[in-house]
């Protein structure tokens, strides 16, 4: 009896542990290792990025006490389908409502928060491409988010980093096509070649 109601209470905490919802709901996302870059932000690293001292930034940031930033590449079908997913699942789970929609560079801003909290954000940016993804928690600013987009931010070292990371990607994209070229045009040059000798 004894060992019967201890597989009934880890039962019971272990679905309890299951049914909890994650409160960092890109953490999940993350884990299917479709992502390009994530790093994670805190008060002083958001400071920090502050280079140009930009008081909208600033406004828009002061009370953030941690934020996620996620890049995703829909550039496969896996990708997409895993994003997909992914995004069905933490609608449903998190209850989240729409409180901005903004065109940007081409691409569509959505602002989210759940009903029951004024401290929690996720912020997703669809280039249709790629999908920037930033979770946060704490106060946000929101009225200062149209002149941050309107203008940019300058992030230094990391608007160098993701510049070079997206460089080196185009790059490696061309090299790619001209090896694919290349070995089409070297088997068709020996189809040709065969072909001569076969008559």
């Amino acid at each position: 009896m004894k060992k019967l109601s201890i597989a009934t209470l880890l039962a019971i905490l272990c679905f309890s542990a299951c049914t909890e919802k994650e409160e960092n709901p890109l953490q999940s996302l993350r884990s299917e290792r479709i992502h390009d870059l994530s790093f994670f932000l805190y008060p002083s690293t958001i400071r920090m990025l502050n280079i140009a001292n930009d008081t909208s930034f600033f406004e828009l940031t002061k009370n953030i006490k941690r934020a996620h930033y996620l890049q995703v590449a829909l550039d496969t079908p896996k990708a997409k389908e895993i994003y997909a997913t992914w995004k069905e699942d933490v609608f449903e789970t998190y209850a989240y409502e729409n409180i901005m929609t903004a065109r940007f560079q081409g691409g569509l801003v959505n602002a989210y928060a759940p009903a029951d909290s004024d401290e929690e954000y996720l912020i997703m940016f669809d280039t249709g491409s790629s999908v920037n993804l930033v979770w946060v928690k704490g106060a946000l600013n929101l009225a200062k988010l149209p002149s941050i987009m309107q203008k940019g931010i300058d992030l230094g070292p990391v608007n160098d980093y993701i510049n070079d990371r997206n460089r080196k990607q185009e790059r490696a994209e061309k090299m790619k096509k001209l090896r694919k070229g290349a070995t089409e045009e070297n088997d068709s040059t020996i189809n040709a070649q065969s072909e001569k000798i076969q008559k």
